[in-house]
């Protein structure tokens, strides 16, 4: 009696599985090309902003030095300010954009701007401002997180938001001049551990912080608190800065125990969306922790993506040599090997 075919079961995380007799299988992945000539260094960060009149600017740091790349040039051209810069080795630079301007942070170095419209390098955003881990825009204020200032020093805690509708003014806190611009900064106390990051525009929140242990809510309440810090109950917190991506209306993360998709109100495992558990098993299985930080993640809008470069086993000093891939429209995941110092959207120049 003739034995039954071998049935083979497509199942949604499958990105080891071969082509052959897989009609479920994902698509090549292009393979990097050279786009410009070289910076200096490692990058440790880039973005894409467009000015008032819609052109293309690119911006890519370095542990000394940041850079730009405009229409008509292949190179990068040194914007920083005098006397260069200190980015530590296991950070990335900050990028924010606030009403025509770029703002630039790393902690080491005071807050760093380039307004688009007429400045040829970098200078420091305001005598006052404090120095800054992280940074995001939250309903028209420039919100930084993890600072440090002169008279307080470090506060890995410590929540400070500009003057309304000006990035550029930072009374001191608790003056008259801070409470007539709404500018004041907030300290989560408690054993959730240190802030590892700050976004805006949540879809339940003005904003959300983010600590190893927990998750704040950032919700606007005007003056005299200005904001209220609500904690998002259940939620568990971010272990690794640089794989916080903030798109539409959602924060994607890493959390002690996998990969969240954050709303602003509540957090859902990316795991349980997609009804495999083998997507956080195999990522926490191949992930070098010795270099967690060395996470990056971004959005890919065209292919509904976001996407962490992450070093996994065999990687050469941290350098991320794996890419995580989740859809957030087929709720599906995939691994690419491929070898990377950060990843970002960019914009064309042509």
């Amino acid at each position: 009696m003739p034995k039954n075919p071998l049935q083979w079961v497509v199942g949604p995380w499958l990105p080891d599985r071969p082509d052959f007799d897989n009609p479920g299988s994902y698509g090549p992945i292009a393979s990097p090309v050279v786009y410009s000539g070289a910076l200096d260094a490692r990058c440790q960060g880039a973005v894409a902003y467009l000015d008032q009149l819609g052109n293309v600017n690119l911006f890519a740091g370095t542990a000394s030095k940041l850079y730009r790349m405009v229409a008509g040039s292949v190179n990068w051209t040194d914007v920083s300010k005098v006397g260069g810069y200190n980015c530590p080795d296991n950070a990335e630079w900050q990028f924010d954009y606030f009403n025509g301007t770029v703002i630039a942070n790393n902690y080491n170095d005071p807050i760093q701007k380039f307004v688009l419209a007429t400045d040829a390098a970098f200078s420091d955003l305001s005598a006052t401002a404090p120095k800054a881990r992280y940074s995001a825009v939250v309903a028209n204020f420039l919100a930084t997180a993890g600072t440090f200032d002169a008279t307080d020093e470090d506060q890995p805690q410590r929540v400070w938001w500009s003057a309304l509708n000006d990035a550029t003014n930072w009374p001191t806190p608790g003056t008259t001049a801070a409470a007539q611009v709404q500018s004041s900064f907030d300290d989560l106390l408690g054993d959730n551990g240190f802030i590892t990051g700050i976004v805006g525009n949540l879809g339940n929140a003005d904003g959300a912080v983010f600590m190893e242990k927990a998750v704040y809510r950032m919700i606007y309440a005007g003056p005299p608190n200005v904001f209220d810090f609500p904690p998002a109950e259940g939620v568990v917190g971010c272990v690794a800065p640089g794989s916080l991506v903030a798109y539409g209306s959602l924060a994607y993360y890493l959390g002690p125990d996998g990969w969240y998709a954050y709303d602003g109100a509540s957090a859902e495992p990316i795991g349980s969306i997609t009804g495999q558990a083998e997507f956080d098993k195999t990522f926490y299985a191949d992930l070098d922790q010795t270099y967690i930080n060395r996470i990056v993640g971004t959005a890919d809008a065209i292919n509904k993506l976001i996407i962490w470069a992450y070093p996994g086993q065999g990687n050469v000093n941290g350098t991320p040599n794996r890419l995580l891939l989740y859809n957030w429209y087929l709720k599906r995941g995939s691994i690419v090997d491929m070898t990377c110092e950060t990843i970002t959207r960019m914009l064309s120049l042509g």
